[in-house]
Order: structure tokens, then C-alpha cells, then sequence
């Protein structure tokens, strides 16, 4: 779960949804909503997320 740090609420959300899930979570600020235009921290991001799904791995 990412997402861009600029609302509490959202970010509230999202540690909930991370959490409850076991999933990941990480924050790329920068650009608000619009978190893949952050660039290299959101591709490094998802990079590291395709690489273990593709072990099977979390």
C-alpha cells in the first residue's frame, strides 16, 4: 500500500488496509495523489513489489 503523505486521513486508511492484509506499506511524498509521479522512489517501489511476487514471496 502506498500512498503520498499529504491527507492524515488517507494515510490512516491505508495503514489499516496494510495492516489487516499483511501487506507492505510505504510512503512516497512529493506529489500528493498523484504518488507514481514521485518517479524513482515509486518505480524502486514497485520494482522490489514485482520482484517477490515473482519469488512468492511478501
Amino acid at each position: 500500500m502506498v500512498s503520498g503523505g499529504h491527507r492524515q486521513a488517507f494515510e490512516d486508511i491505508c495503514d489499516a488496509i496494510a495492516e489487516r492484509t499483511g501487506g507492505k506499506r510505504a510512503v512516497c511524498p512529493g506529489m500528493d495523489h498523484l504518488v507514481p509521479d514521485t518517479g524513482a522512489p515509486f518505480n524502486e517501489l514497485l520494482e522490489d513489489f514485482l520482484e517477490r511476487a515473482e519469488r512468492g514471496s511478501k
